[in-house]
């Protein structure tokens, strides 16, 4: 899994964290999404692709997130009896 794989996962729990209602769990992701690309840009030799692929990663973070919210709730619905 190595380094990358930490940073994907500090961002996906980031954002899974920003996504409760809880004020303190949207600050925690707010400080794991910093902490993730503090340790991105420290351990690149070039910066700005750093900030680049670290956006890119945060998008795919997003986007899972997204997905697996609408999941719950489509699940969720579907358990009340509900059809689409």
């Amino acid at each position: 899994m190595g380094s990358d794989g930490l940073y994907i996962v500090l961002q996906f729990c980031g954002v899974f964290l920003i996504s409760l209602h809880p004020a303190g769990a949207k600050w925690t992701g707010i400080l794991l999404l910093c902490a993730s690309l503090c340790l991105e840009i420290m351990r690149a030799d070039n910066a700005a692709f750093a900030v680049v692929f670290w956006v890119l990663g945060l998008g795919f973070a997003v986007i899972v997130a997204a997905l697996l919210r609408t999941g719950k709730r489509m699940a969720g619905q579907w358990g009340r009896g509900q059809k689409f």
